[in-house]
């Protein structure tokens, strides 16, 4: 009895053993796979992306031409080949300045790999911001977007997700920290992405201080250790805050991974402060001068904070609901109520008091009825959106003004029951259940159904036909009073994007305020403060003289004109 219960327990634990086996069969290879590994003695980063070839035999492999300004001129990939599954190289046909074909067996696993080199983008002088696009490569840091720097198979679709292996071999023992838009870790590590998503990702690597705040699970920070003047953990705790926010208003529990990153570009600036960022897979990377300043109470501070919002917002408002192509349409609801949220999140943080809100919102409503694009039908607006700065400018501030009316619309149908994230969270749980893009006319549908045909139809009449947005006297309830003063038109008298380009003066109007300051035609400019579009701020300048710099102040007041205005109804 004893021998068989020992002899049955004996047979049971193998049993168990065999089925443990079972429930846990060796993953099969990912389908796709990217490596990047790092060398020293020179320094690059040598790239190997594998994948299932086109099955009629003949793959092209592409980088894009052109992005976020960078065109199809850079040169920063080096000795890129295609592999076959046995190691033989492919013969590549040019197909245009980022794109080859390889000619193989059908389906055969293909390896395309590539070399960059060092590629110290980050310390040239000035502030370009779509310099800081392109890979970087330097002592102590990869900074890298897909978009520039992987080069993708175009057979396979963009939105599918797939099993993707990703490793940094050398990276660890070269004592770099690794993040990228799908975790952290040098790896392997075995993710789910599409093709558009690895395409549109930030890999990251080098000497970072890396951050993971308890307030907003999945949250990483990634901060270069060298370069910056405040504190990594200061920029975490902001990033935190934020994002914590802003899942509170989306009704999401969080708990994904979310990076944004901070590296510091340019030089250190004498007067005012250059910064930006972009949006990526599942990342933010942000781009700062090394004398950027967190403090509330700093230029910059307030200011940096609202670009961590905007970006973050977007998670929501342009990822979880995309847009239907051509986005431009749109672009009210994707940039301007983002611009909304981002200064709702700024107020409920405490980093906008009421009085400092409502001069926010004063500065906002000043700047959307002065601009020259103001009345600017839809089409108008889209075509020229990539070419004419008061055009790109317009979707912000016409979303933004829209956002406000519809706050107040949907309030004022529901009783007070629903308001504006209300109605975002509904759209998002639309998409999540269809899987649909967004366009125009669905958008518009919707504040139908939810605030009246009459508020979608005054709506439609500023998105698509330009009419100027009116808000009622109650749009911010009963602690802001709407009102008006008077306010001047945006106008520098030079032309800003031309003399930033070229450090010059460029376009300077004869009387105007920049003339009338001291700022003549051709004139060197070291240094720029510029708030565009706010004629309340001044232009701060640094210009040569006769060998010497001069410091030239000017407020860019072009004609009066009566705006509204908000006013907190109780005092501090």
């Amino acid at each position: 009895m004893s021998c068989a219960a020992r002899t049955l327990l004996s047979f049971t634990g193998i049993l168990a053993s065999c089925a443990a086996a079972k429930a846990a069969p060796e993953q099969p290879p990912a389908e796709l796979s990217l490596e990047l590994r790092l060398a020293e003695n020179p320094l690059a980063v040598d790239l190997a992306f594998a994948f299932p070839g086109d099955a009629d035999g003949e793959t092209d492999v592409e980088l894009a031409e052109s992005w976020g300004g960078v065109g199809p001129e850079r040169k920063d990939l080096e000795d890129l080949c295609v592999e076959g599954e046995d190691g033989r190289e492919l013969a590549l046909e040019v197909q245009g300045p980022h794109r080859w074909r390889a000619r193989h067996a059908p389906g055969e696993r293909l390896t395309v790999r590539a070399r960059l080199p060092l590629n110290e983008v980050s310390f040239r002088a000035g502030f370009r911001e779509h310099d800081f696009y392109r890979p970087i490569l330097e002592p102590g840091l990869l900074h890298a977007i897909g978009h520039l720097f992987l080069p993708v198979p175009l057979h396979l679709p963009w939105t599918e997700p797939r099993a993707v292996e990703l490793s940094y071999p050398g990276f660890a023992e070269a004592g770099w920290s690794v993040a990228d838009s799908f975790g952290t870790g040098a790896g392997p590590r075995r993710v789910q992405a599409s093709l558009g998503e690895l395409r549109h990702a930030l890999y990251l690597a080098g000497e970072l201080d890396v951050y993971r705040p308890e307030e907003a699970p999945g949250l990483v920070v990634a901060v270069a250790r060298h370069g910056f003047d405040f504190a990594g953990g200061d920029l975490a705790d902001v990033a935190a805050r934020i994002l914590a926010l802003e899942r509170e208003l989306m009704a999401d529990p969080g708990g994904r991974h979310y990076l944004v990153s901070a590296i510091a570009v340019g030089q250190r600036a004498q007067r005012g402060l250059s910064y930006g960022g972009t949006g990526l897979t599942n990342a933010f990377a942000l781009f700062l001068q090394p004398n950027a300043d967190l403090a509330l109470e700093s230029e910059s501070g307030l200011e940096l904070r609202r670009l961590l919002a905007h970006e973050g917002f977007h998670e929501w408002n342009g990822v979880r609901l995309p847009l239907a192509p051509p986005e431009e349409p749109c672009y009210w609801f994707s940039e301007g109520f983002t611009d909304y949220f981002a200064r709702r999140v700024l107020h409920q943080a405490g980093w906008l008091d009421d009085a400092a809100y409502a001069a926010d919102l004063s500065r906002r409503l000043a700047e959307y009825h002065t601009s020259p694009a103001k009345n600017r039908d839809a089409a108008d607006l889209g075509a020229a959106f990539w070419t004419d700065p008061a055009a790109q400018r317009e979707p912000y501030l016409r979303g933004d003004v829209v956002a406000c009316l519809l706050e107040a619309e949907l309030a004022r149908a529901s009783g007070g029951e629903r308001d504006l994230a209300a109605f975002m969270r509904g759209l998002l749980r639309e998409a999540s259940a269809t899987g649909l893009p967004l366009d125009r006319e669905q958008l518009l549908a919707r504040i139908a159904e939810e605030a009246g045909d009459d508020v979608a139809a005054a709506i439609r009449r500023v998105v698509v036909d330009g009419e100027t947005a009116l808000l009622p006297a109650d749009a911010f309830g009963a602690d802001f009073a709407l009102g008006e003063r008077t306010v001047y038109a945006f106008d520098p008298g030079f032309d800003v994007d031309a003399s930033i380009a070229r450090h010059a003066a460029v376009g300077v109007r004869p009387a105007g305020p920049a003339a009338l300051a001291g700022l003549a035609e051709g004139q060197a400019i070291r240094g720029f403060s510029i708030y565009n579009g706010d004629s309340e701020r001044a232009i701060e300048l640094t210009v040569m003289e006769d060998g010497d710099e001069r410091a030239l102040s000017f407020l860019p007041r072009g004609a009066a004109l009566v705006v509204p205005a908000v006013s907190p109804v109780h005092g501090p």
